[in-house]
């Protein structure tokens, strides 16, 4: 007695225009939010450089001044930016 096999290929259903539409806004939105991401670490970094110049005694008080400002002006945009990405997912 022989047995038959047959091996049966299994492919995805194609996507409808709608379902596609669908998948395309998610990786766009994902997409985005990465950029988001990426753009608050970088200024998260910033301002740490920031905080330090305004800490260091041997470079002018005016530019100290200006990275106080950053520092200030930046932890309220941080703020800002996580309460705008809180609201949008």
């Amino acid at each position: 007695m022989s047995q038959s096999t047959s091996i049966v290929a299994l492919r995805p259903a194609p996507e409808t225009v709608a379902q596609r539409i669908q998948r395309l806004q998610a990786e766009i939105n994902a997409l985005g939010a990465e950029q988001v991401t990426a753009m608050r670490q970088s200024i998260v970094e910033g301002l740490d450089a920031a905080r330090e110049v305004a800490a260091n005694p041997s470079i002018p008080t005016g530019v100290r001044q200006i990275a106080d400002k950053v520092v200030r002006d930046g932890e309220a945009l941080i703020q800002t930016l996580d309460a705008i990405q809180a609201r949008a997912s």
